[in-house]
């Protein structure tokens, strides 16, 4: 739960992508809750990976933003 207000409350996802996160990691927590493991291992994954990889790349975008601020420009 701390997880999800983290990222509501950081504000780098776009209000459609932080629904799709927050949707998918509440699907993460539901899916640990069914006896099946297929379920577990299919939706489980499948949500795991809707909720992360927003998140990787804005770490990844941003990353880049900060690299590119801190390149020194050669004078000549």
């Amino acid at each position: 739960m701390a997880f999800v207000l983290g990222i509501v409350h950081s504000g780098i996802l776009v209000k459609r992508l932080r629904a799709l996160v927050l949707g998918a990691l509440v699907v993460m927590a539901a899916v640990r809750f069914v006896p099946l493991g297929a379920v577990l291992f299919y939706i489980g994954s499948a949500a795991t990976m809707l909720a992360l990889w927003p998140l990787a790349y804005e770490m990844w975008r941003q990353s880049g933003e900060r690299r590119a601020e801190q390149t020194p420009t050669v004078a000549g």
